[in-house]
């Protein structure tokens, strides 16, 4: 398994018990970073496995483009929201936090299927 790979199930895990926490506990400053370092990851990820060893800090929508040219993604209307809202949280922060929080559920599940498909990737016998 990769490393990014392997550091992005980790993340998700701490996504998800973010996800799972008392509403109370659920504002822009403790969801924003969880997601952030998730999106982080799956382009890291998707870059290790496109290109094994090759340390390329590229931005996410080429990372992403790569991605659903090799089939890794398919979801395309979620992924662009997810680049949006990962913008507005690297930018400064969350406009919509109602939305975002009602989107994250959504991305949790595509982070995992990308996990599901670059791991398989992965596995495939180098021909």
């Amino acid at each position: 398994m990769n490393p990014a790979l392997a550091d992005l199930e980790c993340a998700l895990d701490r996504l998800e018990a973010v996800l799972l926490s008392p509403e109370e506990e659920k504002e822009p400053g403790t969801l924003a970073p969880p997601f952030r370092e998730c999106f982080d990851l799956a382009c890291a990820a998707i870059r290790e496995t496109a290109d094994p060893g090759r340390e390329d800090p590229s931005a996410p929508l080429p990372c992403l483009r790569m991605a659903f040219r090799a089939g890794w993604l398919w979801e395309e209307e979620v992924w662009l929201a997810m680049y949006r809202d990962w913008s507005h949280a690297t930018d400064g922060g969350i406009e919509d936090f109602g939305g975002f929080f009602r989107r994250l559920p959504h991305y949790l599940r595509a982070f995992e299927r990308l996990g599901d498909a670059l791991a398989r990737h992965r596995a495939r016998p180098a021909s």
